[in-house]
């Protein structure tokens, strides 16, 4: 009498003999599992890149190598991202900020400022790739998280200041206001913010919070509920959280 095989039995023996390419620790079926120390294989081959054609700045496996990029950005693998980068210029391909952007939040995750730093600087020079707002902001943001809030601002005065290449949005503003705030610069801060509109950028809610708690801390209550005031007479409607602000800072002054 014949053996039936169940649909899910056959699926699962389908789905066991399809090579998984894209996780590091992915194996086929028949063979023993070991630890992973070399790093990530390419999930491509080279015949992608040969005689492509080219359209425009395109050419033929430019998204692949974003793929690339992307993938070991997710699992850390910098130096397989300089061995991908170090191709793509032997290729003459095009940068994309995008690109980067990955890079610099897994510089982030690992904890490491000051490379995301130098990719940024390498950034026009290596790779002829513009930075805009978006990627300062990005690595603005990785020195911020380390708790490096001096060494944020010295790169804040360098790049929008020194160099003034790019001009500063409103996240920039919160991130270096709040900075300044946790070093307890709070005039500096205010001074700051005053000059926003000198960059045609209108404070946000986050902008007035991050303020208003500054001023809080360094028990200037009277300050911050003027700074409310203001919020609500230029427009930005406040939230829960500018009143929880100014009510923790008004408890701490009752104690």
């Amino acid at each position: 009498m014949p053996i039936t095989i169940s649909v899910r039995t056959r699926l699962i023996w389908k789905l066991s003999s399809i090579p998984c390419k894209f996780s590091p620790s992915c194996s086929h079926s028949n063979t023993v599992s070991s630890t992973h120390t070399s790093p990530i294989e390419p999930p491509i081959s080279d015949e992608i890149f040969k005689s492509g054609p080219k359209l425009g700045s395109y050419k033929v496996g430019d998204s692949t190598f974003y793929s690339l990029i992307e993938n070991y950005a997710n699992y850390g693998e910098f130096a397989s991202l300089e061995m991908v980068f170090d191709r793509m210029k032997r290729e003459r391909r095009v940068f994309i900020e995008k690109s980067f952007i990955l890079v610099f939040k897994s510089y982030g995750k690992s904890h490491l400022p000051e490379k995301a730093v130098d990719l940024f600087y390498r950034m026009v020079g290596e790779f002829q790739c513009r930075p805009t707002v978006r990627s300062f902001n990005s690595v603005l943001n990785v020195i911020f998280l380390a708790g490096l809030y001096s060494r944020a601002l010295e790169f804040h005065w360098d790049v929008v200041v020194g160099t003034k290449k790019i001009s500063p949005n409103v996240l920039t503003f919160n991130l270096v206001i709040k900075a300044m705030c946790r070093l307890g610069l709070i005039d500096r801060a205010i001074e700051v913010f005053r000059e926003m509109p000198v960059w045609t950028c209108a404070p946000d809610v986050f902008t007035y919070c991050t303020l208003m708690d500054g001023l809080c801390k360094e028990n200037r209550i009277d300050e911050a509920v003027l700074l409310l005031d203001e919020m609500q007479t230029e427009g930005c409607f406040s939230s829960s959280v500018t009143f929880n602000v100014l009510i923790n800072g008004l408890c701490k002054k009752v104690i």
